[in-house]
């Protein structure tokens, strides 16, 4: 019996362009994990036990998402970003998700300003938060939103130095 190729299905394509292993995801994970182990001076082992009790599915299956054998399902991020005090598996989701204009028609000199401007409205709500000497959980999530936004700027400042890197190392 002959076999007949099956056109890519748009779920595949995607596939091909953020293949499992080493997908932005797996890589989040496995960082959060190493991270939250240094922080509180524990093995990965024990933190990996914590992440089964507080989420209910096997040492294994964690296994298969920190390697990316297989994709953390949509539920489980906001369970492990509770358990890591950390919205970088959510944003690292959400990286994926967006859309940029082409990494060579962007103006650094403007974006590098943009950067600085959402940098300062940081340390500016920091410092506002901060006059009355106590924070609240609203200001709290104010701040982790205007970071993630100073981070994502700064991350994508990274990926064009990478890219003009990429170019002119190409060239040489």
């Amino acid at each position: 019996m002959k076999r007949v190729a099956l056109p890519k299905s748009n779920v595949v394509a995607m596939r091909d362009k953020y293949p499992h292993k080493n997908s932005p995801q797996s890589l989040t994970l496995e960082s959060e994990i190493k991270r939250l182990a240094a922080d509180r001076e524990e093995s990965i082992e024990t933190i990996i036990s914590r992440l089964v009790e507080f989420s209910g599915i096997s040492e294994r299956q964690i296994y298969y998402y920190r390697s990316g054998k297989c994709d953390i399902p949509a539920g489980h991020i906001p369970i492990f970003c509770k358990q890591f005090k950390s919205n970088a598996l959510a944003m690292s989701v959400l990286q994926q998700c967006e859309e940029y204009e082409p990494l060579e028609t962007y103006d650094i000199v403007r974006l590098a300003t943009a950067s600085a401007r959402e940098t300062l409205k940081v340390h500016d709500a920091f410092l506002e938060i901060f006059d009355d000497g106590k924070v609240d959980g609203f200001e709290r999530n104010k701040l982790k939103k205007l970071h993630a936004g100073a981070i994502a700027n700064f991350n994508r400042l990274n990926e064009i130095a990478e890219n003009n890197y990429q170019l002119h190392a190409a060239k040489v």
